[in-house]
């Protein structure tokens, strides 16, 4: 994937369960130059591509079909592959690990996202061995 800089070229798992969400996504990605991976809309292919996929970032629904995704997160943070929370939940009810994780809501989903995504990648710094990774910029 090269040492490239920002989202073009990147590529971006996507883990929601509503295709339309999921579509409108891909959507949006793919226009700002990213490749795309999914959508994985149940847990057991989340789980596989989480585990096993090829990806830079992942942007993650925290309800996939009635089962919560933490699981999903711990995998993505310890493969050292930062995601966009795609959620709904309130502060109060997300997880003290998870709570300062950059979301977006889907409400305005289509008129933010694309702004979203690039103000959270300047909170990333590209690093890499052998290939570019997203690390989060602490």
């Amino acid at each position: 994937m090269g040492n490239q800089v920002g989202l073009p070229g990147r590529t971006i798992l996507i883990i929601e369960d509503s295709p339309l969400i999921a579509a409108n996504l891909e959507e949006i990605l793919l226009e700002l130059g990213c490749k795309v991976v999914g959508p994985a809309g149940t847990m057991a292919d989340a789980l596989q591509l989480s585990e096993q996929g090829d990806f830079d970032a992942a942007m993650v629904d925290l309800n996939i079909r009635g089962s919560k995704a933490f699981s999903l997160l711990r995998i993505l943070a310890q493969r050292q592959i930062p995601f966009l929370l795609v959620t709904g939940y309130a502060d109060w009810s997300m997880p003290e690990e998870w709570s300062q994780a950059p979301r977006i809501i889907p409400g305005g989903l289509l008129f933010r996202l694309s702004d979203r995504w690039r103000e959270n990648s300047r909170k990333f710094d590209w690093v890499g061995s052998g290939r570019s990774r997203l690390a989060w910029a602490m």
